[in-house]
Order: C-alpha cells, then structure tokens, then sequence
C-alpha cells in the first residue's frame, strides 16, 4: 500500500486498519517544507538563522504546542488512536503497531501551524 501524506494537513487518514504488535514495513520518500525550510521525514530541529538578524530563533519554546512534544518538526509520525509513534525517513523499518485500530500519519508540528506547511511524503507499507 502507498499512502501520500500531505503536510499541511493535520491528520492523513490511512483507511489502514492495523492490530496491536502488528509488523508493518514502512519506507519513506520524499521532502516537504515548513514556512519555507525544506526536509525529509525526519524533520528539523526547529533552529533557523534569520536572514536579517544575526541571531538564531530557537523554537524550543514551543516545543509543548508541537503535536508530538520532543520530536522534531515536520517528523513523520504514526497515531492510532490516542497512541503516537515516531515513523521518521525510514527504508524497509519493521514496526510494531502500538494499538489497534486506523492507522493515521502527519507532520510533526505546532498544532495551529499547519496551515504554512507545504509537500508530500510517499509512504509505502507493506
């Protein structure tokens, strides 16, 4: 199965129903952006260099806001149910369903900023 997972959308519903300890196969491709700061499924750090200030912006400080708190930004993430899991740029990683029930994907993100997200990633799972 190849699902799409688009990154200004809060959640990507899979129609992947999916058993607790269940092994799925994932493999992942593609970059998607952040209000302009390009990355793969791994996401970034959130630290960014202004471009008319010579200081960093740290965003640590909204790290709590972020869908998943201590993950990276735009990081690949799996949800079932009320159960997340980091999935991440991954080639043929075997992971163990957490939960049963449908599975959903998304960009790690500040839960009122998705709307300056742009891009796809390609899962594929088998």
């Amino acid at each position: 199965m190849i699902f799409e997972v688009v990154a200004s959308k809060k959640f990507n519903y899979t129609g992947l129903t999916v058993v607790k300890k269940q092994p799925l196969v994932f493999s992942v491709n593609g970059l998607w952006k952040d209000l302009g700061v390009s990355c793969d499924a791994n996401g970034w750090n959130g630290k960014i260099v202004m471009p008319l200030a010579p200081w960093i912006y740290d965003n640590d400080l909204l790290d709590s806001q972020k869908a998943v708190p201590g993950q990276n930004y735009m990081k690949l993430m799996g949800k079932i149910g009320e159960i997340t899991f980091e999935i991440g740029n991954v080639k043929n990683k075997t992971i163990l369903m957490p939960d049963t029930g449908e599975l959903v994907l998304f960009a790690n993100d500040i839960e009122w900023l998705y709307f300056n997200n742009s891009g796809r990633i390609t899962v594929a799972i088998i």
